[in-house]
């Protein structure tokens, strides 16, 4: 992404904070001062994805996503309805819970109650049920019994 200096400093630069999401939060803040973004068709630069890169760690990807999101539920973002940002939210949080459920159940939970929060559906409820309903251990066993997780 390229942006003027100008754009940098109004928006007081990238957080930090959001590690594996600060360009998505940069946009999203840059959005909320009121400056556009346009698409041109054109390709400006090469992204080459390297194995030990941060695009490719998925959980912190969409646990950083989730949290911009959370963050931003309540901007004045043009552009982007504040039910699709709830929407998105949701969707998010629930990868989280999915990709973290047999490393920490305790942030599965967690994650799962959000996306029921930020939007109740039948798909988000399924996987609630699973998380807290179904013993990890049985899970577990599954996996390394068949080689295949159950989700």
């Amino acid at each position: 992404m390229m942006v003027s200096r100008n754009l940098y400093l109004k928006v007081n630069g990238f957080d930090e904070s959001f590690r594996f999401a600060e360009d998505f939060k940069f946009i999203l803040s840059c959005l909320e001062k009121g400056f556009k973004f346009a698409y041109t068709h054109e390709s400006t630069c090469y992204y080459r994805r390297h194995p030990d890169g941060f695009s490719t760690n998925y959980f912190k990807m969409n646990y950083g996503h989730a949290k911009v999101f959370e963050e931003t539920l309540n901007w004045n973002l043009k552009g982007i309805p504040q039910k699709l940002r709830y929407k998105k939210a949701s969707l998010y949080w629930l990868f989280t819970a999915k990709s973290a459920r047999n490393s920490d159940l305790e942030l599965s939970k967690i994650s799962i109650k959000k996306a029921l929060r930020y939007n109740f559906n039948f798909k988000t409820l399924f996987h609630f049920i699973i998380i807290y309903l179904m013993p990890l251990s049985i899970s577990n066993k599954d996996t390394i019994s068949t080689g295949k997780t159950l989700m």
